[in-house]
């Protein structure tokens, strides 16, 4: 891929496909937008491969996400084989990481298991945080950390309660504060699903986000029962989050569509799904810096069991979500699905 001819100009064109075949749309470079794919590996549990792979189509971030839970698993014993292994392992492959710390992950709240039945906004509970957070920046010194999420998903646990939310609320605004006193240029966030922005919740989201560097969201366009929706919604989608938060960059931290047939889906329409974010994209290129692809394989059977459980959820639907996700396949070492070509061809347009 020639790729020094899309810096020539900062917007080019080209013709795109269609029956007609006649239709011009703007391309829009890369400029200072960020590439990420969450890295899962195929079945041959070759990480490093997966890493290549998706650097092979641009990738410049890619996420590590910790439970908090699993790392402090006594009151000030911690756990830093993982983050021993980043440290060692993303400098050398030249990778900055969206370092992700589940204090709450979806419908669980991930905390040490002392803490369990203590309030987001306690004094001993921001207190242990910030000691956390003391020894993970200090396990990770050479990592370039791109952004860090504190909770994930975190709308979902909170719900509509407007206690959880204020306690979550004070918690964070003074463990993020607490972040930036001890590592330099951090870029913080906590990650709601777009469901929840686009909703009455999202003034909840919005108070929260008065602490937030960055605007954080999970992006997978499906109907209530896991289906897909028409990839006609993505640009709206793009629109509606660009308004609500027109100020501060916004952050796809998760952005999927299943291929599996029983979310009336395919790998067809999964490559639509890449070509109209991409197009979407370029539309909001100035508000929206950095998209991750959930994910770059297609999770094993096992693993897609274990998050059913996690989740409570036992729909065969749910599960082909799960399973299906990825922009290529599992067995073996794995193999290209449409979409995960169809995503290098998109990157190379803009230069990544």
């Amino acid at each position: 891929m020639k790729r020094f001819l899309f810096t020539l100009l900062p917007v080019i064109f080209i013709a795109c496909g269609g029956s007609g075949g006649n239709s011009i749309s703007p391309v829009v470079l890369k400029g200072d937008r960020i590439l990420s794919i969450d890295t899962t590996v195929a079945g041959d549990a070759n990480y490093d491969n997966a890493i290549t792979l998706a650097q092979s189509v641009g990738m410049q971030v890619t996420s590590l996400v910790l439970n908090w839970s699993d790392i402090e698993t006594a009151p000030g014993v911690y756990d830093n084989t993982l983050l021993a292994i980043a440290n060692n392992y993303y400098p050398a492959k030249g990778i900055a990481i969206s370092l992700g710390l589940r204090t709450i992950n979806t419908t669980r709240k991930e905390v040490p298991a002392d803490l369990q039945n203590t309030a987001f906004d306690d004094p001993v509970m921001i207190s242990r945080f910030k000691q956390f957070l003391d020894f993970v920046f200090a396990q990770i010194p050479g990592v370039t950390i791109d952004s860090l999420s504190i909770g994930n998903e975190i709308d979902v646990y909170l719900g509509a309660n407007t206690t959880a939310w204020q306690e979550y609320r004070t918690f964070y605004t003074s463990v993020s504060t607490y972040a930036r006193s001890i590592r330099s240029n951090l870029k913080i966030g906590a990650k709601v699903t777009f469901t929840t922005i686009n909703s009455s919740i999202n003034s909840e989201v919005s108070l929260l986000n008065n602490a937030s560097d960055i605007i954080m969201t999970t992006y997978y366009p499906l109907n209530p029962g896991f289906t897909v929706k028409s990839t006609n919604v993505i640009i709206n989608d793009f629109d509606k989050i660009v308004s609500l938060y027109p100020n501060k960059p916004i952050y796809f931290m998760e952005l999927g569509f299943p291929s599996g047939a029983l979310c009336n889906s395919s790998e067809s329409l999964q490559v639509d799904f890449i070509r109209a974010t991409f197009d979407a994209w370029d539309s909001y290129n100035k508000n929206i810096k950095m998209i991750s692809f959930t994910w770059l394989n297609d999770l094993p059977a096992q693993v897609v069991q274990d998050l059913t459980q996690y989740y409570g959820i036992n729909n065969p639907v749910f599960a082909e979500y799960l399973a299906t996700l990825g922009l290529r396949t599992n067995p073996g070492a794995g193999a290209d699905k449409l979409a995960f070509t169809a995503l290098g061809e998109e990157t190379a347009k803009r230069g990544w």
